[in-house]
Parts: C-alpha cells; sequence; structure tokens
C-alpha cells in the first residue's frame, strides 16, 4: 500500500503527512506480525471448543513464526544500519 498511500498524500497537498522510509520499514514489521496473530485467532474460532492439542500446536505455530520475524528484523535492521 506504500504507492497509492503516497499517491493519496500528494493528492492531498500535505507533504508534512509523507511517510518516511523508516516510517514504511516500521509499519511492514507491524504488519508481518499482525498477520500471523489473525491466523491463529482465525484458526481458533472456528471452533467452539479447540482441543488443547490444536491450542498447543497453533501457539507453537505462532511463536516459531514470531521468532522468524524476529530474527528477520534483526537481519534488516544491521543492513539498514550498515548504509550509514
Amino acid at each position: 500500500m506504500h504507492k497509492p498511500i503516497d499517491a493519496f498524500i500528494k493528492d492531498l497537498h500535505y507533504p508534512a503527512l509523507k511517510l518516511s522510509d523508516t516510517e514504511w520499514i516500521q509499519i511492514e514489521f507491524v504488519f508481518n506480525i499482525l498477520l500471523p496473530l489473525k491466523a491463529t485467532c482465525m484458526c481458533l474460532q472456528q471452533t467452539s471448543r479447540p482441543a488443547m492439542e490444536k491450542v498447543f500446536h497453533m501457539y507453537e505455530t505462532l511463536f516459531n513464526e514470531l521468532d522468524r520475524l524476529s530474527m528477520q528484523a534483526e537481519d534488516k535492521y544491521i543492513h539498514y544500519l550498515n548504509h550509514f
């Protein structure tokens, strides 16, 4: 949504609202965290009483994904810092 949002802000003639590259990186990070949280919630909401093994599996999957995103974010941050 980077390009449409930038175009919208430009059309409004409010350049002060333009998001910086750092802000876009932060938005991407938050978005990537929210996706697995949403998927976990949606999966657990499909049944009225999910079995314990399903809950455990979903949370284990969720935490593994969050760990992966954390490592990915660290790599991106280090790469970003190395450009300065």
